[in-house]
């Protein structure tokens, strides 16, 4: 008996051993359409997933767009996994990074939100939980450089105060501002309302609103006959 509680402890522990460090993985693959939802990329979601953890220094696809030699090395990528477990009185999601095991490397904070619009509260909830990823503090290393890392000694890292990120800056023009990406492309122009929290907006020739709602900014407008609120990662001057 003591022999078959030995050998399970090894079982154990080489299998502990064997899970590759987050650091370690280059791509990862966010679903086109997540299991909660009907539609591919409904409310937004996907591609807000997408452009998180590209924020967060991955190398990102949708798994409807992933080039052939990356899916040809399935070991080698991370695979989003998101779920959905509230009711009716609040939304809660959690993401979760799987091996091609369907092992969880990382996951999640839950995210939350009490709003009644599903397109807002999946969205805010989402937005949470991806939120909480940033403290991974995620950066590439190959394999052989963590193995080799691994035979030195561990020296404490010196703790900062984390520095919100934006994807966009916001530009002051005459009555608003543009909203500009890293390489200086203008993204959307904003025109000031007399209302702090909103502005009026356009993106590609498209005409809508600019929305604050719990802290986050909104792009709202309709497509044909469809309301679309689009999450805006920018930090806009009081």
């Amino acid at each position: 008996m003591r022999k078959i509680l030995l050998v399970f402890a090894l079982i154990i522990a080489l299998s502990a051993s064997a899970q590759r460090d987050i650091n370690s993985y280059q791509y990862v693959i966010v679903p086109a359409k997540f299991d909660f939802l009907k539609k591919e990329n409904q409310y937004n979601l996907n591609t807000l997933t997408k452009m998180y953890f590209e924020k967060y220094g991955f190398k990102v696809y949708m798994s409807n767009a992933t080039p052939l030699e990356i899916l040809s090395n399935k070991c080698d990528n991370l695979y989003v996994s998101v779920a959905e477990t509230g009711n009716f009185m609040k939304t809660k999601m959690q993401v979760f990074l799987l091996d091609c095991k369907k092992d969880t490397i990382s996951q999640s904070q839950i995210g939350t939100s009490k709003e009644k619009d599903f397109n807002v509260s999946y969205n805010l909830a989402l937005r949470e939980a991806l939120k909480s990823l940033g403290e991974l503090n995620y950066h590439y290393v190959p394999v052989s450089k963590l193995t080799k890392a691994s035979t030195k000694p561990v020296v404490a890292p010196e703790v900062s105060e984390p520095k919100a990120v934006f994807l966009l800056q916001a530009k002051a023009i005459a009555n608003g501002y543009e909203l500009v990406d890293s390489s200086g492309n203008t993204i959307m122009k904003l025109l000031k309302t007399s209302r702090s929290d909103m502005f009026t907006a356009f993106k590609s020739g498209q005409q809508g609103a600019l929305i604050l709602k719990d802290k986050t900014w909104f792009f709202e407008y309709y497509q044909g006959e469809q309301f679309v609120s689009e999450p805006v990662e920018v930090e806009i001057p009081n």
